[in-house]
């Protein structure tokens, strides 16, 4: 009787953990920066921590808080 919402749940769960493994999902990289670089493809190092470059470049206001934004031809 409960087996299928069992099934449910720990469907959830397994989908749970996919999303946070992805990219979207975790902003850090997994390492710590050494020398201020780090070695992973696509992290930037930010206060000892390697991050994500797309994560970082969100969280930037304006192109001058992070060298990954592009400017916008908006007025």
């Amino acid at each position: 009787r409960f087996a299928p919402l069992a099934l449910i749940f720990i469907f959830a769960i397994c989908v749970m953990f996919a999303v946070h493994n992805t990219e979207a999902g975790s902003i850090r990289c997994g390492e710590r920066c050494l020398l201020g670089r780090c070695h992973r493809p696509g992290c930037t190092c930010i206060r000892r921590i390697c991050r994500r470059n797309h994560v970082i470049a969100a969280e930037a206001n304006t192109v001058d808080d992070h060298h990954l934004l592009c400017e916008s031809h908006e007025d």
